[in-house]
């Protein structure tokens, strides 16, 4: 997911910066590499707080939230997120002992 948003984010700014009058001098490849680090630094804060999220619903009620609803809700917060990924944060080692992550 990180690389997913990173990409988007840097091809926007490599799309503005191309497209400024055609100058790629000095100044505007230093800010460039800035805005590139900054896609980087935006991407991996948002891949946290989606973890943080996700995080909060594996528990419901001083429980473990049953599977089906953890994953509609997490589907909620990110429906690009796939079955697989979703299973490796709900079989947590610890979590749910000897449970099967697939």
């Amino acid at each position: 997911m990180i690389s997913l948003t990173q990409n988007k984010l840097s091809n926007a700014v490599l799309e503005a910066v191309g497209s400024a009058d055609g100058l790629f001098d000095q100044d505007n490849f230093f800010l460039t590499q800035q805005l590139l680090h900054n896609t980087l630094s935006f991407s991996v804060f948002k891949q946290h707080d989606f973890q943080e999220k996700l995080a909060g619903l594996l528990v419901k009620n001083g429980a473990p939230t049953p599977w089906e609803e953890f994953k509609t809700e997490a589907l909620k917060l990110n429906n690009k997120t796939n079955a697989v990924q979703l299973k490796i944060e709900y079989y947590q080692p610890d979590f749910h002992k000897g449970a099967s992550v697939l």
